[in-house]
């Protein structure tokens, strides 16, 4: 749904700020408690956290995170998700989370409706607290949303770690993420909450920029990975991508970015066997080893991506950088 109107009528001008607030109470309902634990004062009180704190945060653009194919309810989903993914990628919980608006002026309230209805679908699946937030006016034909999400955690996971003779794992499936996956993914909140818990994760991140960009992350310094190609889920999607691009599905699984699966780090000695049933014991989600960490054979020289078959360098792929990279184009 395109976020934008030109009947008057119908535009958040026609109620101003102060109306638009009303209403978001009643759109969130019971995901916002009475202020100061939720929308109406100048600070929200939060609810005692008895363990580490965990704060993100992380928006969505109209144009570029989703476009007009994208219903209203899916982008409000999207935008808590995104931050979801990452608390799950630290091994914690959600717990409270507050919400700005940039809206231009042309913006409809059906359109602000469906997205805080998917607020507050996923904060009630989630047991988020929606605390509150706020609202800035921008320039016309505008719409963005940023969430700031706080969670907990007992053991926080973290990037760095690995070291030489470690195991790369990876969740779920990888690439095609724009025919549907950036909008329909859930975050792997319970598996996170699992790795976090199981001896010899030493470092976890969720994929959001493409597995190409996001591994190198987890790779002490003087280490490179080695990925046996055969064990890298892809997705059906990039391989139906493939056909309309210049790509191979291996590329869109390393590329495309938005898969918000988990990538993790087990330490040499631990036990695969039995994180494996384990594993299978408590998800459906899949789970694979896709390869290894090595340490770099040419000492100063760059880490690489390489093929456990050949040996050889992946291509150079690097996947999404932001303020690098051209900003995409949601596909049609």
């Amino acid at each position: 749904m395109n976020p934008f109107t030109n009947d008057p009528a119908a535009r958040v001008t026609a109620i101003g700020e102060v109306g638009l607030i009303e209403l978001i109470k009643a759109w969130l309902g019971p995901t916002t408690p009475k202020a100061p634990q939720g929308i109406g004062d100048d600070c929200a009180v939060l609810r005692p956290y008895p363990n580490g704190v965990l704060a993100t945060t992380d928006g969505v653009v109209f144009g570029h995170h989703f476009d007009e194919n994208a219903t209203p309810e899916a982008a409000g989903e999207k935008l808590l998700k995104r931050n979801l993914s990452d608390i799950a990628a630290m091994g914690g919980s959600p717990r409270d989370a507050l919400i700005t608006l940039l809206l231009g002026p042309d913006v409809s309230l059906k359109f602000v409706e469906g997205f805080y209805r998917g607020l507050r679908a996923c904060a009630e699946q989630n047991n988020i607290c929606l605390a509150g937030g706020d609202i800035t006016s921008t320039a016309p034909h505008f719409f963005a949303a940023y969430a700031t999400l706080l969670g907990e955690t007992t053991n926080p996971i973290t990037r760095v770690g690995g070291q030489a003779g470690d195991s790369l794992w990876v969740t779920g499936t990888l690439g095609g993420s724009l025919l549907g996956h950036h909008l329909t993914f859930e975050p792997r909140i319970s598996e996170g909450l699992f790795l976090s818990a199981y001896p010899g994760i030493k470092s976890l991140i969720d994929l959001t920029d493409g597995m190409a960009k996001d591994c190198h992350a987890l790779f002490s310094p003087g280490i490179e990975a080695v990925f046996d190609i055969s064990q890298i889920p892809i997705s059906p999607a990039a391989y139906t991508q493939s056909q309309h691009t210049n790509k191979t599905p291996l590329e869109h699984a390393f590329c495309d970015g938005e898969d918000y699966e988990l990538l993790f780090v087990l330490d040499s000695k631990a036990d695969e066997v039995n994180l494996i049933t384990q594993w299978k014991n408590a998800f459906k989600t899949p789970l694979n080893r896709i390869g290894w960490l090595s340490a770099i054979s040419i000492p100063e020289s760059p880490a690489e991506l390489r093929r456990l078959d050949t040996g050889a360098p992946l291509p150079a792929w690097r996947g999404y950088e932001h303020l690098k990279n051209v900003i995409h184009t949601l596909q049609k």
